[in-house]
């Protein structure tokens, strides 16, 4: 990993010291040189997830865990009539759809959890948030007869609400993809200012905080910084993995994915390195300005996602800053309801 490494070369930073005490506390959960297996890694076109996922397998490489065997979304049901290793631990990647705003990876979770309720098992950091109370109260029900399970939360909120809801251990841990710091590089950055900003409507109504401008053309996003070619090779991609789930389950999809997906995220570390400052509303485009090591500029536009871990990791970051005190804590009102 690039950043521990990089650690020798300058005085530690914030991003330091917050990779080093998260590598700490995750080997309590994920033993240094144990077995896993990995659930529920991205083949998506949200950039964010993909980042996700080449962190954990970062913090993989660290920690010296040999990959058993991994499974997606699209090809998870190969896990559930499978046998593992008693002392292998499951490993599910983390992101924000712990809930019913994308319920389908949190039932993916739990079919599998439950389809193996002997196996020592770890929920990577989450972002926790229901909008049903009574879905809130199912899942946390399913969860509860798994006395070997883990759930991370990636914010002091989420972790609040869960201790609430769920019996399982709960740790606080930041997001993964912060293991992949300075592995992009670390080039002299441009003197332009890289807007990068959701331009989905919804993202911006759930708060109601602001609107999305008239003048969309200065934007940069997930959705249209992909290219067509790169969509249909996601789309590919799924379709493989899906066959793989039916017609006998291998490790080459994943295998075949790597190099493709690393692909997109080399071209999306461009934007950060060649930007001087970048603004944000997007998680993991705070995340990705982070381990560029570039000035940050936050707003919080959607449910409170982006306030609510600006609060519990990056108050002492002195390269983030939030443009709008008033919208964040509209924010955390919202997120604590």
């Amino acid at each position: 990993m690039a950043s521990i490494k990089t650690m020798n070369d300058h005085s530690p930073t914030a991003a330091d010291r917050l990779i080093q005490e998260t590598l700490i506390k995750m080997r309590k959960i994920v033993p240094k040189g144990c077995d896993v297996v990995f659930f529920d890694y991205a083949v998506f076109r949200n950039v964010g997830d993909l980042l996700i996922t080449k962190g954990i397998e970062a913090f993989f490489e660290i920690n010296g865990n040999r990959v058993l065997d991994c499974f997606c979304m699209q090809n998870h049901e190969a896990a559930l009539g499978r046998t593992f290793p008693a002392d292998a631990v499951f490993v599910f990647q983390g992101g924000g759809n712990f809930g019913d705003l994308f319920p389908v990876h949190t039932q993916i979770r739990i079919k599998i959890l439950l389809a193996h309720p002997d196996q020592r098992a770890v929920i990577l950091p989450q972002t926790l948030y229901y909008q049903d109370k009574a879905n809130l109260a199912a899942d946390a029900q399913a969860l509860s007869t798994l006395e070997n399970l883990t759930i991370c939360m990636r914010d002091r909120i989420s972790f609040e609400v869960a201790k609430t809801w769920f019996s399982n251990d709960l740790y606080l841990l930041p997001d993964t993809a912060h293991f992949l710091q300075d592995s992009f590089g670390i080039a002299d950055p441009g003197n332009s200012t890289l807007n990068f900003l959701r331009v989905d409507q919804g993202s911006y109504s759930v708060t109601g905080l602001d609107a999305l401008p008239d003048d969309r053309s200065s934007l940069v996003d997930w959705p249209n910084f992909l290219t067509p070619f790169e969509v249909a090779g996601i789309r590919r991609f799924q379709q493989i993995h899906m066959l793989d789930s039916r017609y006998g389950h291998t490790r080459l999809p994943y295998v075949l994915w790597k190099p493709f997906r690393n692909k997109l995220l080399n071209r999306a570390s461009k934007l950060f390195l060649n930007s001087g400052e970048i603004v944000t509303n997007r998680l993991h485009g705070l995340i990705f300005s982070i381990i560029c090591r570039r000035q940050t500029t936050i707003i919080e536009t959607g449910y409170g996602k982006v306030s609510a871990y600006y609060d519990t990791w990056l108050e002492e970051f002195d390269t983030v800053a939030l443009k709008d005190t008033d919208a964040h804590h509209k924010a955390m009102v919202v997120m604590k309801k």
